[in-house]
């Protein structure tokens, strides 16, 4: 028998398993009888590859680069995954599809066996927050082949496969929100900008966030360092204040502050006279979520204030028009 093994009879009684036919002729041993003998080949069935893409939260478009990753087997502190189910280091790190030395924010996961397991990212791309949500990884082993399935949150996070390969798809959240100040005159529509407010900005305790005597512009908004519209802050779950210390010409200036907090949720915030909405715009060439901090102003003429000019010009004006009479 050419592939070897063993089998056993009792000389009248003819062998078999299942698998392969090939004939045996034994004399002395089978009582010179032939008999058919089948041989059986395990069947191979190929390991899913699996690959993931990072990009940006606000622009899908945007593949992220420096993210690390680690594999584990069962939890996300359970046993580290080191290689792939044909040997190879599992080594993931951003690489082209087509070129592992490309810059396009692929990373390559490997060849996985049946089992549970889960990729948890452990150094974020630069600029973006750590995105702590594992991604649960479950690979079963069919009849014909392997099924893949990967979720985040509980929402499927994977397409494919597309030639045997797996693609998990996630995004970071930026590590800043871009932030703008809008003045408009309370009532109006389309919204009236205004000109000539004046406000400060200022972070929370601690931080250097800071921005003293802004000016809106002839656009209605105000205008940050390097004569930018919008501010960059970061994602910190803490208040911001964002206070009037002049009204534009003609119109009453808002007693309250404006209070808005950026989180990783965004930038929310809503009180008397001000609002935040959200919208795309491009920054530095690249799609991105704009937060706009609406502050109404009202027309009208603003009283004076405490430690000015108070009523003089008034008591002057009065004091001509009795002079005046008396000649």
């Amino acid at each position: 028998v050419e592939a070897g093994g063993e089998f056993t009879t009792d000389g009248d009684t003819q062998p078999s398993v299942s698998g392969q036919t090939a004939s045996l002729v034994s004399p002395g041993i089978l009582g010179n009888k032939e008999y058919a003998v089948t041989f059986s080949n395990k069947r191979t069935i190929a390991l899913p590859e699996i690959e993931l893409v990072k990009i940006d939260q606000d622009d899908n478009t945007k593949k992220l680069n420096g993210a690390e990753f680690e594999l584990h087997k069962d939890s996300a502190t359970g046993d580290l995954v080191t290689v792939d189910g044909n040997g190879n280091e599992i080594s993931i790190v951003a690489g082209n599809k087509e070129n592992s030395d490309g810059p396009d924010g692929w990373y390559n996961i490997g060849l996985l066996p049946a089992g549970t397991y889960y990729l948890v990212e452990t150094v974020e791309p630069t600029g973006y927050v750590l995105d702590e949500t594992p991604v649960i990884i479950t690979v079963t082993k069919g009849t014909d082949n392997y099924s893949v399935t990967a979720t985040k949150n509980g929402t499927g996070v994977i397409s494919g496969p597309i030639d045997g390969v797996y693609t998990i798809t996630v995004s970071n959240d930026r590590a800043t929100k871009y932030v703008k100040v809008f003045k408009y005159e309370t009532g109006t529509n389309p919204e009236k900008a205004l000109q000539g407010a004046q406000f400060t900005l200022t972070g929370p305790e601690g931080t250097s966030i800071n921005y003293i005597e802004l000016t809106t512009n002839a656009d209605g908004y105000l205008v940050f360092s390097d004569s930018k519209t919008y501010v960059e802050l970061p994602v910190n779950n803490a208040a911001y204040t964002l206070t009037e210390t002049k009204a534009p010409d003609g119109y009453n200036m808002i007693t309250e502050v404006v209070n808005f907090t950026v989180s990783a949720n965004g930038v929310s915030g809503t009180g008397s006279g001000y609002s935040v909405v959200s919208g795309t715009e491009t920054i530095n060439e690249t799609e991105a979520t704009v937060y706009t901090v609406k502050v109404q102003n009202s027309a009208g003429v603003e009283l004076p204030h405490t430690g000015g000019s108070g009523t003089l010009p008034y008591t002057l004006s009065g004091l001509a028009l009795i002079i005046a009479s008396a000649l």
